[in-house]
């Protein structure tokens, strides 16, 4: 009877050690089971965060080709702005040759 009590004691502590391992598996499966999914959620952030640097990247080259192109506009702009004033000064001074002609004419 002792014997099988003690055989009995021994199982229980047996059971009882599983019962333990079992228990800390499964924190341990739960402590990983955290981490992975912390893992997902940083992976996740990562990946918004390289959109949006992607998105960030697209709207300055934008801005930089419409920069680009407002420059070359006002340079258009500018020269023939230029050609236009070189004409009206050229027009001016033809306009007074004439009325010096004229002049003269009239003196004779």
């Amino acid at each position: 009877a002792a014997d099988a009590r003690a055989s009995a004691e021994a199982s229980a502590n047996d059971a009882s050690k599983a019962r333990q391992a079992a228990e800390a598996s499964a924190n341990a499966a739960s402590q990983a089971r955290v981490a992975a999914e912390q893992s997902a959620a940083e992976a996740t952030q990562a990946r918004q965060q390289a959109e949006q640097d992607r998105q960030s990247a697209t709207n300055a080259r934008n801005a930089a080709a419409k920069a680009r192109e407002a420059a070359s506009n006002a340079r258009a702009q500018a020269t023939a702005d230029r050609e236009a004033a070189t004409a009206s000064r050229k027009a001016a001074e033809q306009a007074r040759a004439q009325a010096t002609q004229a002049r003269q004419a009239a003196e004779q």
